[in-house]
């Protein structure tokens, strides 16, 4: 549907206070057909992102990419000023390899390599997980840049966004081996990047590997009060935990506001250990029922799922995997066949399309997805099944406040408790939600798309301090 456009007053006054011009000054004299000509249709517009970005990027970065101004394009419509900063975002500011040559216990010699990318420091400088990925490509790389840089400017931080990754399992070293790699790392790498203030775990890097490159960091319990550490690298807030945290909030606050609430509803979070085990924490103080929570060495399923008393009875030991009226079953690897409610995924990578359609095709009603965005068909599969989605433009937010948090503890020496940063969540993930219903109807989106809304703010956030830096 071909969209009206905003008045040249309006446009005027607008990049007025994007560029810091004065409102008084007269609007251009732009007949209305003129700006028809000059304006692109939807279809235009993502047709000339797309064959700009294949000059120069990977055709897995141009997919994601593309995927993105189609989601955009209401936007760009509405505020044609936008359209000369699509290219200027999608481009990111820096990337780089680096070859880490480090020598394990057996003296062979090993190269492993690190890519990181600075995406956009237009808001502030470039934060970032890092992780472990073996067969990380750049391309990858770039999109979960991309993703981070979103949900920064969706976290009322001044931050950029930035991401990096290690084309190794590291978990699988021996820690001798850790130790070596972690040597090379430092000297190879961290003498020499500049451009990232801020590390934290990502969804493949646990907090003992973490702190074997950076520091340490923990979550906080319940009454826990944390002093300020002195610890050059990493936080002492794991914000990767929170990655799971604000993915649940995110779910909450969602869903309660068309439907019962999360309570009762069954749920199958995937992802690192840590992350699952606190977002099922998490669940069961919403009085929701996590299907799966990890332990040592490999996870428990329970088809009826957790509450705090079967719970404390697994974390004592006491809970029967085989006998004849058993529901709990212990897994080696976390199983995507359980029929559920709602599921959160934090993991590095997307729900591939397989087990995306045995999870709509079971019924599932919500759909989480915490840190890698979905394809354009994935999108609309999800939209036409009737599932509900929450975006992980919300989802992942939990992360970055609580990396925020970790600095200004640092810096001021605060003491924060677990209500404390959970406060602060989901002031913001309330903030952003109420964003998305104006921006849903805005633009007449379909009533739960959350999904295309937050990319639209996020992106419309970015956009403003690229016009306030000049870029054009």
């Amino acid at each position: 549907m071909q969209r009206s456009f905003m008045p040249d007053t309006q446009l005027h006054n607008l990049k007025a206070e994007l560029i810091g011009q004065p409102e008084h000054m007269p609007p251009p004299q732009v007949s209305e057909s003129a700006l028809d000509v000059t304006l692109l249709t939807r279809e235009a517009f993502v047709s000339d992102v797309q064959s700009v970005l294949e000059r120069t990027e990977e055709p897995e970065y141009v997919r994601a990419a593309t995927h993105f101004a189609e989601i955009c394009a209401p936007l760009i419509q509405h505020v044609p000023q936008f359209t000369d900063l699509v290219i200027p975002f999608l481009t990111p500011e820096e990337t780089a390899i680096t070859r880490i040559y480090w020598t394990n216990i057996r003296g062979h010699r090993c190269v492993n390599r690190v890519y990181s990318v600075v995406y956009s420091t237009c808001r502030g400088p470039a934060h970032g997980p890092l992780d472990f990925i073996e067969d990380i490509t750049m391309a990858s790389a770039k999109i979960h840049a991309k993703q981070q840089t979103l949900l920064s400017a969706l976290s009322q931080a001044l931050v950029g966004g930035g991401y990096t990754a290690i084309d190794l399992d590291f978990h699988g070293l021996e820690d001798a081996d850790k130790d070596l790699f972690a040597a090379a790392f430092a000297t190879t790498f961290l003498a020499k990047q500049h451009r990232f203030v801020q590390f934290y775990p990502g969804a493949t890097a646990t907090r003992t590997d973490f702190a074997r490159l950076y520091g340490h960091s923990h979550r906080l319990t319940d009454s826990e009060v944390i002093p300020r550490p002195d610890t050059t690298y990493g936080s002492i807030l794991d914000p990767g935990d929170y990655r799971g945290i604000g993915g649940v909030i995110a779910f909450d606050l969602l869903y309660s506001r068309d439907h019962d609430g999360i309570k009762g509803l069954t749920t199958l979070v995937l992802g690192r250990p840590d992350a699952v085990k606190a977002a099922a924490e998490e669940l069961i103080r919403r009085k929701a029922l996590p299907l799966l929570y990890p332990i040592d060495n490999g996870v428990v399923a329970d088809t009826r799922g957790f509450t705090a008393d079967r719970l404390k009875e697994l974390k004592k030991g006491r809970v029967q995997y085989v006998n004849s009226n058993a529901t709990a079953t212990f897994y080696l690897n976390p199983p995507t066949d359980i029929i559920a409610d709602a599921v959160i995924t934090l993991g590095p990578r997307p729900m591939t399309n397989e087990v995306l359609t045995g999870f709509l095709h079971t019924g599932t009603r919500c759909i989480v997805e915490a840190e890698k965005i979905f394809t354009s068909a994935q999108h609309a599969a999800i939209r036409e099944s009737g599932a509900f989605l929450a975006p992980p433009q919300l989802a992942g937010l939990g992360a970055i406040i609580v990396q925020n948090m970790a600095i200004e503890q640092r810096q001021n020496v605060l003491a924060l408790t677990v209500e404390h940063v959970n406060n602060r969540i989901e002031t913001v993930l309330r903030a952003g939600i109420g964003q998305c219903h104006e921006t849903i109807r805005e633009y007449e989106l379909d009533d739960n798309d959350f999904y295309s809304a937050a990319t639209i703010n996020a992106f419309q956030n970015t956009a403003t301090a690229l016009f306030q830096q000049g870029t054009q």
